[in-house]
């Protein structure tokens, strides 16, 4: 997390915590050679060395997926992908990792767990909005980035200020933008980009009081038509993410989608040890296509045409020929 972009980070996130930062430390030998007090973490005094640097290890692991959960919005697009980053580690904890801990490091780590647990249950679900500092003045307006097709919160920042670094940033990152964006013209274009039909990578920008009030213009939804990462006139298979309930994107074949398949299981613990069952195209399609089986929080699902879209048969004459 680039705390210089997303400047109330650690405002919110008293102990950050990534992957990276994880197999750094492992790599370089600073979990053994930490000599810090770990029973703040619910280390037990009877772990040897050993254990003390998987507990440490375990409990970073969980600290990024925290982490996710205390700063963004419950059901936003940054939660919900670290909802399927835990799910897979929890798969693979499960498979590979649990049975082998110690009881001392269990009984801890559970420890652990039932405390960010507790945290995050004192959050205000569905309501996470971010509180301004006292003081902070009417130039700290809270502003939110929302997704008009699935109607979520994507972010919040504290003030029009950082969400205009934001969406610097995220131009400076090589994300498609609808306008010509510069430092010059960032502040108008976020304020404009609270009109649905001007948006900004795709959102609309708006203050989050008028987000929480409703006092803001709707993006107007064609019946019957796909999210645009899916749109297509001959799509014939979706991908969809459970977790959120978008439409991730289409296919026009079941080869296209069983390739797609293909990558996600190569990426799926749960899946990995399975080589000789799903394996193949017809497999796929009578599992996941036409089955109700998921991978990785994604189903693939056939589209099927409206009732609108099929070519209206000619009534039957009731008369004599």
């Amino acid at each position: 997390m680039n705390t210089d972009e997303v400047q109330d980070y650690l405002d919110i996130i008293k102990r950050p915590m990534d992957y990276s930062t994880i197999v750094e430390r492992l790599e370089q030998g600073a979990y053994a050679s930490d000599l810090e007090n770990i029973s703040a973490d619910g280390a037990d005094a009877e772990m040897d060395r050993m254990e003390e640097v998987l507990f440490k290890v375990l409990c970073d692991v969980d600290q990024v997926h925290h982490n996710c959960f205390t700063y963004n919005l419950k059901n936003s697009a940054f939660y919900n992908a670290g909802v399927v980053q835990q799910n897979k580690w929890d798969a693979y904890f499960g498979k590979y990792v649990q049975l082998r801990l110690t009881e001392t490091i269990k009984s801890a780590f559970d420890k652990f767990r039932l405390n960010c647990k507790e945290a995050l249950s004192r959050l205000k679900h569905g309501q996470r909005f971010i509180k301004v500092k006292s003081g902070s003045g009417v130039n700290c307006r809270q502003y939110a980035v929302f997704d008009p097709d699935t109607k979520r919160i994507i972010k919040q920042y504290t003030s029009r200020a950082s969400s205009r670094l934001a969406a610097l940033a995220l131009l400076s990152f090589g994300y498609q933008c609808e306008w010509d964006l510069t430092e010059q013209n960032a502040k108008t274009r976020v304020e404009t980009a609270r009109d649905p039909k001007k948006l900004l990578f795709g959102y609309q920008w708006l203050p989050t009081d008028d987000l929480k009030s409703g006092k803001f213009k709707m993006k107007e939804v064609a019946p019957h038509k796909m999210s645009s990462s899916a749109t297509t006139t001959t799509v014939l298979i979706l991908k969809e993410d459970t977790v959120s309930g978008t439409e991730i994107r289409g296919f026009e074949s079941e080869e296209s989608a069983y390739q797609d398949w293909m990558k996600e299981r190569a990426s799926s613990v749960a899946a990995a040890d399975n080589n000789a069952e799903e394996s193949n195209i017809s497999e796929f399609v009578t599992n996941y296509v036409d089955g109700e089986a998921a991978i990785n929080g994604i189903i693939y699902k056939r589209v099927l045409p409206h009732q609108d879209e099929v070519e209206p048969k000619c009534p039957e004459s009731n008369e004599s020929p």
